[in-house]
């Protein structure tokens, strides 16, 4: 009989797991040292291709994105010489009083408009309102780490021009407070038209601005009829954009930065390289400490991360979510929710990638629906102050509108309701509303007669005074309560 040792002895098996386990560490630390992130799709292209399906430039147009460029370094300019020239902070364009008794102009608003006028930027805004279309020119490199000076200085003219509106309005020239509007509508058109979610948010923030110093003008003064049928056909044309453009941009931006920070397997799949993350999130001011000092030594960590092909695809299934849920109507998505806040925190948490890089875009759904009642308010008010303008009192319904100022009585798109309409009872008082209170339901989809919730604070001189609590958003009202738009200065 012979002695030879069977090949599956135990010291044997102990050697081959041994050195499998060996041969594993081995390519786990080459892997970490070696690996390199993917660059197979060019993202920016793919962001311009969007942009040419969803907004393209029409034909004979030239882009206006010089002129808003120009427009934004000339505000640059002067806000450095504010500062230089001994501004304290950042200038201020809101009206310390805006009533029918005294407008108290921004500190800031000669000095600025003087200064702009002197570097064309009106001018230059002009040409962009000419040009009907405008788009920023393509970029290189990551795209998350696109650089968008622009958007802080297209937010002070819109600020200067809102306030410099209310200026004109008041002192009688109707037909330049009309431009300084159509040229806040035209920064804000350039950016809802644009391919990101901040880029759209700074559009609405533009919009918004616009359309709520109108309001407030007309809760303290009158304005001539032509003025204001001059206001509601530039209303009448609509918001540009749509929220499934952002999205997708955004999405294309996340995929970038997935593409930057995982390896290439060729087949859509590979392995997190917190080196590279680290490399990107240090410019981007997140994720520092994790694997800091490591160098490529810390994408060994990938054993404990979730693929490519997990992230991108969990990703995929939140944007078509979103997007899907952009294009219903409050109303049906009240009625069936595509997806939750909650639902959508429960799966980004189990990725650290999704965690730390995806955007909050459940509010950002609501924000185009939110600008449009805001929209269709302004336009309300304007027709009420036609009717109070050109027939010498308030309409006793909204239905009183039409035909003469409006086609149709416009709904709130928040609710699929009517806009709720009211006159004020004789010696009632509401916050700056002149005469009458409009309103929308708000968040509990009830009729409470334009009933604003309201909070105490401290006045000036230490007294306690009652002021409106509405929140910033339509849908935060809440039961028992409504959302109105005509309150004045200083209480919306």
């Amino acid at each position: 009989m012979s002695d030879r040792k069977p090949i599956y002895c135990l010291r044997n098996l102990i050697l081959l797991f041994a050195l499998l386990f060996g041969s594993l560490v081995v390519w786990q630390v080459v892997f970490a040292l070696k690996a390199k992130p993917g660059s197979a799709v060019d993202y920016h292209a793919e962001v311009q291709r969007l942009l040419d399906e969803r907004s393209p430039q029409p034909e004979g147009s030239v882009n206006g994105w010089p002129e808003l460029v120009a427009a934004c370094d000339a505000y640059q300019r002067v806000e450095d010489d504010w500062q230089h020239e001994g501004g304290e902070g950042r200038p201020e364009f809101e009206f310390p009083a805006l009533t029918t008794e005294r407008i108290d102009a921004p500190a800031a608003l000669p000095f600025f408009l003087e200064r702009l006028e002197a570097e064309g930027a009106p001018v230059h805004l002009d040409a962009l309102v000419e040009a009907g279309w405008a788009r920023r020119p393509p970029a290189s490199g990551s795209v998350i780490m696109i650089e968008l000076p622009d958007l802080r200085w297209a937010r002070g003219l819109a600020q200067v021009e809102a306030a410099a509106m209310v200026m004109d309005f008041a002192s009688g020239d109707g037909d330049p407070g009309v431009r300084r509007f159509e040229r806040m509508l035209g920064l804000s058109r350039t950016y809802m038209q644009s391919a990101f979610l901040i880029e759209h948010l700074v559009g609405h923030a533009i919009y918004g601005l616009a359309l709520r110093h109108v309001r407030h003008f007309l809760c303290a003064r009158d304005l001539p009829d032509e003025t204001l049928a001059a206001l509601d056909a530039l209303l009448a044309q609509g918001l540009a954009g749509e929220a499934a453009t952002a999205l997708d941009g955004e999405r294309l931006m996340f995929m970038d930065f997935v593409q930057r920070t995982h390896s290439d397997s060729g087949n859509g799949d590979g392995r997190f390289l917190l080196s590279e993350f680290q490399n990107m999130s240090g410019d981007l001011g997140i994720g520092q400490s994790m694997g800091s000092g490591l160098g490529r030594w810390a994408n060994l960590s990938h054993l404990f991360f979730p693929s490519k092909k997990q992230t991108t695809e969990t990703a995929n299934e939140l944007y078509d979510a979103w997007i899907a849920s952009s294009r219903q109507t409050p109303v049906e998505r009240r009625a069936n929710t595509l997806i939750s806040d909650a639902e959508v925190e429960q799966r980004i948490m189990k990725n650290f990638v999704l965690r730390t890089m995806m955007p909050a875009v459940g509010r950002f759904v609501n924000t185009y629906d939110e600008v449009e009642a805001r929209r269709r308010a302004t336009r309300l008010m304007i027709a009420v102050e036609r009717h109070r303008v050109r027939e010498g009192a308030l309409p006793t319904s909204l239905d009183d509108l039409t035909p003469a100022y409006l086609e149709e009585v416009p709904v709130d798109p928040m609710t699929g309701q009517a806009f709720g309409y009211r006159l004020l009872e004789e010696g009632e008082v509401l916050f700056g509303c002149r005469g009458y209170v409009l309103y929308a339901w708000g968040g509990d989809l009830v009729d409470n007669g334009g009933a604003v919730k309201t909070t105490i604070e401290l006045d000036d001189a230490g007294e306690d005074r009652e002021v409106p609590s509405q929140g910033r958003g339509l849908s935060e009202a809440v039961a028992g309560f409504d959302y109105v738009f005509n309150l004045g200065t200083g209480w919306e």
